[in-house]
């Protein structure tokens, strides 16, 4: 078990290990395979509660302990995650916030495919199609993983769920939502529709507004950039098109796509 002080204090910023950390950071557009970064003890909280394994632990141990994080520092050696003290200043480096917490971690991002997936008789897993933006990725995570979502199934035109505004967006529920990436989401439509899924899309334009008693039993819910048409392909691939009523803007994925997965919770929680 490592529950040993950590070698020495890493103080410089220019520091080789923490200049890799500080790329990741950087990065303007996360790549789905690289690891990347989490801040704050509510979130690695999550993290820890849900096994999930950080590749290692970045503290500076005056922050985290005027933040009351060093109990989570311990536990994270306990589970054998390499921890690595940094200086106030090395932390300053490296976090977002203006007064930091005094702890991040890096991990390695984690996938599953549906075929992994045990769904129940009445189960909703939202599609995204094309969901640019990472902020309303992180947003329809953290409404799937309260709606007790099965999955998340994030095609190739989606915003990475490990990229920072979609980490932050999610507010650790990407801990707790199993993640598909889907390399070609036909093929994933179809695996949908054998495992007896309904396939929904939400869009603005569709004829057939939505309402009671449509959304039951098992929902593939397909959600796209700001509710656009879906493409003639896509159409194709779906068994309904429905819109949610709206007076003047329509309204956006995030929105749309949590009316809709609250309203699939309400037609489901008593059955």
């Amino acid at each position: 078990m490592n529950d040993t002080p950590d070698r020495g204090t890493i103080a410089d910023p220019r520091d080789q290990c923490i200049a890799a950390i500080r790329r990741l950071a950087q990065q303007e557009h996360h790549q789905r395979q690289a690891p990347f970064l989490v801040e704050g003890i509510s979130l690695l909280q999550m993290a820890l509660e849900a096994g999930v394994r950080p590749l290692a632990i970045l503290y500076c141990q005056e922050q985290a302990a005027a933040a009351g994080a060093m109990a989570l520092v311990q536990r994270f050696r306990q589970a054998n995650v390499e921890t690595l003290s940094v200086s106030a200043r090395v932390m300053h480096a490296l976090s977002e916030r203006s007064v930091p917490q005094g702890i991040l971690a890096s991990f390695r991002p984690f996938w599953t495919t549906l075929d992994a997936l045990s769904p129940a008789a009445h189960a909703l897993i939202p599609v995204l199609d094309d969901v640019q933006d990472p902020g309303a990725v992180g947003t329809l995570i953290r409404t799937a993983d309260a709606v007790d979502a099965t999955a998340v199934v994030l095609g190739p035109g989606s915003a990475d769920p490990f990229d920072p505004k979609a980490v932050r967006g999610s507010m650790g529920s990407l801990f707790n939502v199993p993640l598909v990436q889907a390399a070609n989401l036909s093929d994933n439509l179809a695996l949908l529709q054998r495992q007896g899924f309904q396939r929904i899309g939400i869009c603005s334009q569709a004829k057939e507004s939505w309402g009671r008693g449509v959304l039951t039993g098992r929902v593939a819910l397909v959600l796209t950039s700001e509710q656009k048409h879906h493409p003639p392909q896509r159409q194709d691939e779906l068994d309904r098109m429905l819109s949610i009523p709206h007076i003047d803007q329509p309204l956006d994925t995030a929105i749309a796509g949590s009316i809709a997965m609250y309203a699939w919770l309400q037609e489901n929680m008593a059955r």
